[in-house]
């Protein structure tokens, strides 16, 4: 397994794990709202991010997305769960950022252990004006 920058040929695969991984996580919300979602994140992956794909013989299983020094998207294919991949693809965005920020939904008990385990500190709360769900603003200092 290799890590590499995203090319435009893997946006299928990246939108296809950003909603597999999506729907198994965020039970509490119905299905349609990521499926509604797809456009938006394709969007989002597109304009100016910095996306890092984990190829395993020429087929993404995971993948990090971040803006300066937030990470947006940490995804691994459901597949994929326990095989560390998202704590290569973090150790990897840690690398190339020392100060990482990231927002995580206060519903998401295993994110949240997860990345208080990579290092991540829980900064702030609020509710997030859309979803009205309490997030954390999370932040990870690298050494």
């Amino acid at each position: 397994m290799v890590i590499r920058r995203s090319e435009p040929q893997d946006m299928p695969q990246l939108t296809a794990i950003w909603l597999q991984a999506s729907l198994h996580a965020d039970e509490f919300l119905p299905a349609a709202t990521w499926w509604h979602r797809q456009e938006s994140m394709r969007k989002q992956l597109e304009c100016g991010t910095e996306v890092w794909v984990a190829d395993d013989e020429n087929h993404v299983v995971g993948f990090v997305a971040l803006n300066a020094n937030e990470l947006l998207e940490l995804y691994v294919e459901p597949a994929n769960y326990n095989q560390h991949l998202a704590e290569e693809l973090l150790n990897f965005a840690k690398q190339h950022h020392p100060v990482l920020y990231h927002r995580a939904c206060a519903e998401h008990a295993d994110e949240i252990e997860f990345y208080q385990k990579q290092g991540f500190r829980i900064k702030e709360a609020h509710k997030h004006p859309v979803w009205q769900l309490e997030e954390y603003w999370m932040e990870c200092r690298s050494a």
